[in-house]
């Protein structure tokens, strides 16, 4: 079992996996496996990519993906997405990918990780755990038309 750098030969199996977590609770989304590669692919070429994958046995278990971005005084990560089998959630995977990227982001100096989650208990509860606030003067807007 491993954390390793997401490489564009992952995107294939992180596309099914990616498929496996949103498509069930608590997200009942409904992706298809070429929208998903897309999303995906469209993540790793993102300026300032960095991405982790876990890997037991050559089985990708969970995946990382972000970017690093810079801002008028900081630079900060950028989490996009991040997800973990179904069959091994809850034995610390997830917080092994969240440690795993901040070692590296602090070895450039980006001491900040901002992402977008679901207002739900599970995905919220995670976060939280992992020692991640609210942003208390942000809030995320749509306009669908």
């Amino acid at each position: 079992m491993s954390v390793l750098n997401l490489k564009q030969e992952h995107i294939s199996a992180c596309a099914n996996l990616y498929i496996e977590v949103f498509n069930n609770a608590p997200w009942y989304e409904h992706w298809i496996i070429e929208i998903a590669e897309k999303r995906l692919n469209d993540i790793y070429l993102t300026p300032n990519f960095e991405g982790l994958i876990y890997a037991n046995n050559g089985h990708i278990e969970g995946a990382l993906l972000g970017n690093y971005e810079f801002y008028y005084n900081k630079v900060y990560y950028n989490l996009k997405e991040i997800f973990i089998s179904p069959r091994v959630q809850k034995q610390g995977i997830g917080s092994k990918l969240l440690k795993a990227l901040e070692e590296r982001a602090a070895l450039m100096n980006v001491n900040e990780v901002i992402l977008i989650t679901l207002r739900d208990k599970k995905t919220m509860n995670f976060y939280f755990k992992n020692s991640y606030n609210e942003m208390e003067n942000m809030v995320l807007m749509q306009k669908e038309k």
